[in-house]
């Protein structure tokens, strides 16, 4: 008796991904990369909120000084937020050589006010920025 076995056919074996394998690898790089993105820039977001408000409270701090100095007082007793308010109004001296100039800082928003006043004191009848204030967490 003669019998024969064929060989099965072997499948060769595959040299690469399939383009279902490289779609969904694809999409997954995608979801992770657009997380690790998304985390990135709100913290860059922070850093640059609270360098605008450390920056907009020594403005204020320099405008109330320059305004004392010329003759008007903006600091409204020990209230920071309400002083910041009188500096955004703007305040103008009576008389002296500054007559007639105006002390102000334009385009404070809500937001912009509070961060500020964080980093703001007033001592001795005077608005001082807080240099050495750890940075805030809103």
């Amino acid at each position: 008796m003669n019998i024969q076995i064929q060989k099965s056919q072997r499948l060769k074996p595959s040299r690469g991904f399939s383009l279902l394998e490289l779609l969904i690898t694809v999409a997954v790089l995608g979801i992770m990369v657009s997380i690790a993105l998304t985390s990135f820039t709100q913290g860059q977001r922070d850093v640059v909120l609270e360098t605008v408000h450390r920056r907009n409270a020594q403005a204020l701090g320099t405008i109330a000084e320059c305004a004392q100095l010329a003759g008007v007082d903006p600091v409204q007793g020990t209230d920071v937020t309400a002083t910041i308010r009188k500096i955004v109004e703007g305040v103008t001296p009576p008389d002296g050589a500054m007559k007639g100039r105006i002390f102000r800082l334009n385009g404070l928003t809500e937001d912009d006010v509070n961060g500020a006043a964080f980093y703001l004191k007033i001592s001795h009848g005077k608005l001082e920025y807080e240099a050495d204030k750890p940075i805030a967490t809103h």
